[in-house]
Formats: C-alpha cells, structure tokens, sequence
C-alpha cells in the first residue's frame, strides 16, 4: 500500500500508511493524522481506499485542498502513486513506501495515535513507543476496527 507523505510545510516529515482504513486529516487531536498546519481545518480531509482506488475527499474545509493549482471544497478526488495535494503551507505526497530522507520521521499507523501522548513527544522509534487509549469519539463510529 502506498503511503502520504508531508514532504514540506509545518508538518514535514509526517507520514502514514493508506491502508483499507479511512485516514482523516486536520488539526483536531483525533484525527489519525494531526496537522500544526494553522490553515488545516479541525476536520481537514479524509483517504479511504474505495473499490480498489485511493480516494482524497475535502470534508468541506475553511480552505480547502490545492490539487494541480486548484482549490477543491467538499470535493472527491481519486489520486494515484506520485499524486500530489497541499493543505496551507503542507504539502504532501502518496508515495509508494515510507520516506527515509526526513532527520524526524513519524511514523503513523492507524492501530496507534502518537498524539495521545502529548505533543511533546516528536519522535517513536517502533509502533510499541505509543498506545491508544480507550476512548469513544466519533472515530469509534466511523473507524469500528479501532479498540474503543
């Protein structure tokens, strides 16, 4: 499965893997994830793989998504390997396997959430580094195979 990749902006170096999950975007502390992007919505964006397609899906933002120089709101896009798309000053790449190029790499996988354990920490060298913790929020509700 490919990965998104923040390859410049405030979030540079963020990356996660799309997998059959929904991935959403933004600044909120529950989304997958988490932006510092001050021009992110809470509730930015979100990726889903649909019939076998990578689907980026604007969740009707304060400022949208920029693809090819354009502004998308509200908006599906179907994106493949090397599709590029911007969040304010965040850009950001679906590559084909994790990028290494990065001094700090986070990592993300959507069976854990860093930002559970405090902004501070900015570095996890394995999946075991963070757990979630029990919670029920509305990714409950749109992520079952989540441990509530």
């Amino acid at each position: 499965m490919p990965w998104i990749v923040c390859t410049s902006g405030p979030d540079r170096g963020k990356q996660i893997e799309v997998t059959d999950h929904v991935i959403t975007i933004g600044r909120a502390p529950d989304n997958i994830l988490r932006l510092i992007e001050e021009r992110a919505s809470r509730y930015h964006c979100h990726v889903a793989v649909l019939n076998g397609e990578l689907v980026l899906q604007d969740l009707n933002s304060t400022n949208g998504i920029q693809i090819k120089g354009e502004k998308l709101r509200g908006q599906k896009v179907t994106l493949h390997l090397g599709s590029r798309f911007a969040i304010g000053g965040d850009a950001f790449e679906f590559q084909r396997g994790a990028d290494h190029r990065f001094d700090v790499q986070e990592n993300l996988h959507v069976d854990g959430n860093p930002w559970e354990q405090g902004r501070e920490q900015t570095k996890f060298e394995t999946q075991s580094d963070f757990q979630l913790s029990p919670r029920k929020d509305i990714l409950s509700f749109l992520m079952p195979w989540r441990k509530s």
